[in-house]
C-alpha cells in the first residue's frame, strides 16, 4: 500500500517545505499533464497572476522580504513570481513573525 498524503498548501502549509512547494510548481508548470504547454499555458498564467495578485497585497517591505526569501531558497527568478512559492514564502514569515510576537507578549504578561 502506497501512503496517501495530501500535500494541499492551504491546509498544511507549515508542514510543506518551500523546496515541496517548488517541486509541485514544476511538475505543474512543465512536466505534470500533456496539456500544458509552458509559456502558453493556463497553468503558467494562472501561477504568474496568482504571485502577482499576492504581491499586490503586501507592503513592499513585505515583499522585498519574501523576495530576498525566495533567493535564499535557491528559486531561480522566472518561478519567484508564481503564487504557490509566493504564498509559501509569504505564510512561513508571517507565521513566524506573528510566534515572535505571541512569545514576546507571553514573557511580558509573566513578569
Amino acid at each position: 500500500d502506497i501512503e496517501q498524503r495530501e500535500d494541499n498548501l492551504f491546509k498544511n502549509c507549515a508542514q510543506l517545505t518551500v523546496a515541496q512547494v517548488y517541486r509541485s510548481v514544476l511538475f505543474l508548470y512543465g512536466n505534470g499533464y500533456d496539456y500544458v504547454q509552458k509559456e502558453n499555458s493556463w497553468m503558467a498564467t494562472d501561477l504568474l497572476w496568482s504571485g502577482t495578485y499576492l504581491k499586490n497585497q503586501v507592503t513592499d517591505e513585505m515583499a522585498e522580504r519574501i523576495e530576498d526569501d525566495l533567493k535564499q531558497a535557491g528559486i531561480p527568478e522566472a518561478c519567484r513570481g508564481f503564487g504557490p512559492l509566493y504564498y509559501k514564502i509569504m505564510m512561513d514569515r508571517m507565521c513566524a513573525s506573528n510566534h515572535h510576537a505571541l512569545k514576546n507578549l507571553q514573557g511580558a504578561l509573566e513578569r
